[in-house]
């Protein structure tokens, strides 16, 4: 059985996506996430309709919620590796 991996599925999405994506989860408007990206909002609304493509949610909120999974799991694999180092270093 195949896992589901919210790391796996940003990563495969474009450069501009994750940015995208990043302010989509910062609870961003369109409007705001256009002017901090210097383009359209039609632009960023095809940008997040490709997301929630790409990442199989039903909506921007699924899309957040991907994107803080995938940061929290980032983070805690980051923790693990830290502490292994850490162990081999005292070992």
């Amino acid at each position: 059985m195949q896992t589901y991996s919210p790391s796996a599925a940003v990563a495969a999405l474009s450069n501009r996506e994750r940015q995208v994506l990043v302010l989509v989860a910062e609870d961003l408007t369109d409007r705001e996430i256009g002017r901090q990206l210097g383009i359209t909002e039609r632009t960023v609304r095809a940008h997040v309709s490709r997301i929630i493509c790409k990442l199989g949610v039903a909506s921007r909120v699924g899309a957040a919620v991907i994107a803080t999974r995938s940061q929290m799991l980032e983070d805690f694999l980051e923790s693990l590796d830290s502490q292994r180092r850490t162990r081999v270093q005292l070992g």
